[in-house]
């Protein structure tokens, strides 16, 4: 007869009801950082299409002023800067893996819906300036929530018995944004010869393959708030650290 170990081996877990004994079989989980990293060069490269497209439309398209176009950029700008810390703060909270998810889905929702009016002939101004809040607003939650899921991606592969760095690890991730940055700004130059719809389109898989490498991150239970303290808190002592500090006041 068969010990119970080898009844359950290959599972990960159950329970021998005869004994009431718990085995947890050891299974070795699949590396994340590939599949992070993967998200992140789609994201970007997405990111890197509507950097040339988003002026491209109001400057060819419209046929707006520059002043206009600065002001329609600055409408994508704004929302970053007001919504970053409470990006930061729902980072904290949030489960990662299903935050990424549905934040990269909803990033690919304005480009569809943009094609759709393009394709409608309904493009105008305050589309324009509508899409660039929203993907501001969207950037906002993104950012700090894929910084805040590196070093859980680290942790994981290193407890799996895999060699990890943090530090080499951004630098790759990092050297990858910028070559994905860089795809994604030559695909839409070639928005004079293809069709702006199908370059949207593009931007749209982009950012939809970013949020399918995110499904094979591992889950992740919201942090608790240090000590009760409500969001409100935390961000006026990151706006206080902030204003005080030689480093961040330039940088924002």
């Amino acid at each position: 007869m068969q010990p119970p170990c080898a009844r359950v081996a290959g599972f990960p877990r159950a329970r021998l009801y005869e004994t009431g004994v718990t085995i947890a079989a050891t299974q070795t989980p699949p590396r994340e950082l590939p599949a992070y990293a993967a998200a992140i060069v789609c994201y970007v490269v997405g990111f890197g299409i509507q950097m040339v497209l988003f002026p491209y439309l109001i400057a060819n398209t419209l046929g707006a002023s520059p002043q206009a176009v600065g002001v329609a950029q600055a409408a994508g700008q704004l929302p970053l800067l007001v919504l970053l810390l409470w990006g930061g703060v729902a980072a904290e909270r949030a489960p990662t893996r299903a935050w990424l998810v549905g934040l990269h889905a909803l990033a690919a929702t304005p480009a569809l819906g943009l094609a759709a009016l393009i394709a409608a002939d309904q493009l105008s101004n305050a589309v324009m300036l509508g899409l660039g809040a929203v993907m501001g607003a969207l950037t906002a939650f993104l950012m700090p929530a894929r910084d805040a899921a590196l070093n859980g991606v680290v942790a994981r592969d290193t407890a799996a018995g895999r060699s990890t760095d943090l530090q080499k690890s951004i630098a790759a991730v990092t050297a990858a944004q910028l070559g994905a940055q860089v795809v994604g700004m030559t695909l839409a130059g070639f928005a004079g010869a293809a069709p702006v719809e199908a370059l949207l389109c593009v931007q749209a898989g982009a950012f939809g393959l970013a949020a399918l490498f995110c499904l094979r991150l591992a889950r992740r239970e919201p942090a608790k708030p240090r000590s009760g303290r409500n969001p409100i808190a935390e961000i006026r002592e990151g706006l206080s650290l902030t204003l005080r500090h030689d480093v961040l006041l330039p940088m924002v």
